[in-house]
């Protein structure tokens, strides 16, 4: 429970002022505020908060504040979703939001001076537990050697997801490939962010675009990098999705776009040409054609360690006798807090692959297996139709010569079904191939 603090004479004369600003927008008279509930004395905020219902939904408040310019609301509204997002945080580091929505529905009917209050002790708690950490856990230790301080050795921007063990042997010595991606993995790594929330809107508006027909995923993984936003890192990242639906909707598109607009390094995973576990978790290095698993190997060509994995047609896996099931080698890839310490046989060492993000994609969820589906969030897309369809065809083909009556045409053959999507690319290179043809006299 926090502590009640005094309210300075300049708060009181701030919020006076505050209120005389929301009864003037709003055109409520003094005598009507103090009628509201007559019943029992109440704060003027508290008055307003019971008159208009508004505040009983956070969202619904914040899109009329947003609509209205409602500077004060909106600052208000801040403050309840940071004190909610706090104590939202699970024993593993993550956050549930759906105790973060409840939480900031509770808070919303919360005074401001409690939520304050409770957000100053929490950081003069975190403050008072960091110099208790610093004072009793050695930090003096550096003063003797400068490259041990802790302050200098924090880098704010990037991350050790792997530590390479001393190389001794001559075996070691003699395995040129693995002693440089050991190398490669040793380096620090920067973690790929968002700078503001307009950088998101603005990617995630360019995604839409380009695939209208994807709504539903795409706002789900709008809103995940909103959360992100007050995440310590901001990262650019969200939980493994699975898009299911028929062949040529653009899923696989999609996954590529994403990690283009928002600059992810994105690797694809054929999983119907996969029958064994090798190309997911690696290989033991005493085989002669041993190598790391492919997110191993996208990590190590990356300069940033959340970079996006395209799982294609997941429904389509093999099973070989000797090589292991390869969707079985993906489950503690997909679970964040096991990804956390994965140890790559390879490389015979722990290395973090939690920061990677995973789209899988799949024509029939019936052959999907059920551990995949409780580890993913499914999404049903169809294939574009009518004016999202033309969009994109218009996109496609307009920038190479293709006139109305061609991509009217194109849409009509896709939406009678004698046509992919698939094919655009090959049109779009036959009219650039025509475009570039010399001129005969």
């Amino acid at each position: 429970m926090s502590k009640k603090y005094p309210i300075s004479p300049f708060c009181q004369h701030a919020r006076s002022i505050a209120f005389a600003l929301f009864r003037a927008k709003y055109g409520i008279p003094d005598d009507e505020l103090k009628d509201v509930v007559p019943s029992r004395t109440l704060s003027r905020e508290q008055q307003v908060r019971e008159k208009h219902q508004v505040w009983q939904s956070p969202r619904l408040s914040r899109a009329v504040a947003a609509e209205l310019g409602d500077i004060e609301n909106r600052a208000l509204l801040n403050v309840i979703d940071s004190w909610a997002w706090l104590n939202s945080k699970l024993p593993n580091g993550g956050r549930s939001l759906y105790k973060f929505v409840h939480l900031r529905k509770w808070a919303s009917r919360k005074p401001l001076d409690w939520i304050i209050g409770d957000l100053r002790d929490r950081r003069l708690d975190a403050f008072a537990e960091q110099q208790h950490r610093e004072i009793d856990g050695g930090a003096l230790d550096w003063l003797g050697n400068p490259d041990l301080n802790p302050v200098k050795a924090l880098d704010p921007d990037k991350i050790t997801i792997y530590t390479a063990p001393p190389s001794n042997s001559v075996q070691d010595k003699d395995e040129r490939g693995r002693s440089e991606i050991r190398k490669r993995l040793s380096v620090k790594y920067l973690i790929k962010a968002w700078e503001d929330r307009r950088e998101v809107d603005s990617a995630f508006s360019e995604l839409y675009v380009a695939a209208p027909w994807l709504a539903e995923p795409i706002q789900w993984l709008w809103e995940h990098q909103l959360l992100n936003l007050d995440d310590e890192w901001r990262r650019v990242g969200f939980p493994p999705m699975l898009l299911v639906g028929p062949p040529s909707c653009g899923k696989t598109h999609i996954a590529r776009l994403l990690g283009d607009i928002v600059g992810l390094k994105t690797a694809r995973i054929d999983m119907s040409a996969r029958n064994s576990a090798f190309d997911i978790s690696g290989t033991e290095y005493v085989w002669r054609s041993s190598s790391p698993g492919i997110p191993v190997r996208t990590l190590g060509a990356s300069d940033h360690a959340n970079p996006l994995i395209v799982l294609d047609e997941i429904d389509k896996a093999g099973t070989s006798h000797g090589g292991g099931d390869p969707v079985e080698a993906l489950l503690p890839l997909l679970q964040r807090d096991m990804s956390r310490d994965f140890v790559c046989p390879y490389l015979q060492g722990g290395i973090d692959l939690s920061w990677i993000s995973w789209i899988a994609t799949a024509n029939d969820l019936r052959r999907v297996p059920d551990p995949i589906k409780d580890r993913m969030k499914i999404f049903q897309v169809s294939a574009p139709q009518g004016e999202g369809l033309r969009l994109v065809v218009a996109a496609q083909l307009g920038p190479v010569g293709a006139d109305a009556h061609v991509i009217e045409e194109v849409c009509l053959r896709i939406e009678a079904g004698h046509m992919s999507l698939r094919a655009l690319g090959r049109l779009k290179d036959e009219f650039e191939a025509i475009s570039r043809r010399p001129v005969l006299h």
